[in-house]
């Protein structure tokens, strides 16, 4: 890398029930209840891990979708109390790339993964590499059960009358099957938001349920959320494993 390569660090956190938290929606009644309810495995999902928005599928509604998780994420995933509580997954040896889970007392049974990466490229390219629109040529590499992508619509919001918009992509992400787990249909609004204050981007994406967009009967449904961060480094950093993960 060139002495005056631009360094980035990426974080992203994420919950998924790809192959944690279930029970998740396969369409067929449950045989068990939770609690005093006596909904189904589709209708607990619904609610548990995916947010709930009408038939009409508006900006607003997916905009406070987005902030929900976000701000939920903040107060779990990101507070100083469970600060401590990662545990570390895999590592790479010079400390540039850490993935860590947490097992949330709220939820254990769909942790929370968060991936910290600090990469010798420019900021843009990371985020345009990892934009919906190159998925078909981005996501094999990434993803070797990754199976197709559906862009349904495409959104421009503005938070507040004096913010800049907020581009949203309402879309379905499919998966092949993994061993025992069945083929996944996931459906979620990508946001890319406002910058923060301090300059970082930030972007999410937020699982969705609603009657106008059913699973696939071929699929099970499955529920993915995450919370992305991209920071400038100083370009004449020489000891990235001293940095601290991002927080929102």
């Amino acid at each position: 890398m060139a002495a005056d390569a631009e360094q980035m660090m990426i974080t992203t956190r994420s919950r998924s029930t790809r192959l944690f938290g279930m029970p998740i929606d396969t369409g067929k009644p449950s045989k068990k209840k939770r609690g005093s309810a006596s909904a189904s495995a589709s209708d607990q999902g619904a609610i548990q891990r995916g947010k709930a928005i009408s038939s009409e599928v508006q900006a607003e509604e997916l905009y406070m979708a987005y902030q929900d998780i976000r701000e939920e994420y903040k107060q779990r995933a990101t507070s100083e109390e469970y600060a401590d509580k990662w545990d570390i997954l895999r590592a790479s040896a010079n400390g540039d790339t850490v993935i860590s889970m947490l097992q949330h007392p709220d939820d254990a049974s769909c942790p929370y993964v968060r991936m910290q990466a600090i990469l010798p490229v420019d900021r843009q390219d990371v985020w345009s590499f990892l934009e919906l629109d190159n998925w078909s040529e981005t996501m094999p590499k990434m993803d070797p059960f990754y199976n197709d992508l559906q862009i349904l619509r495409r959104y421009k919001y503005k938070p507040s009358p004096t913010s800049r918009a907020v581009a949203m992509v309402l879309a379905k992400k499919t998966t092949k099957r993994i061993v025992v787990y069945g083929k996944r249909d996931f459906t979620f609004v990508s946001v890319s938001d406002i910058p923060r204050s301090d300059g970082v981007w930030v972007s999410g994406t937020v699982s969705v349920s609603t009657p106008h967009l059913p699973r696939d009967p071929s699929y099970v449904r499955g529920f993915q959320d995450s919370i992305a961060m991209y920071e400038v480094l100083p370009k004449d950093h020489e000891t990235p494993r001293s940095l601290k993960c991002i927080q929102s």
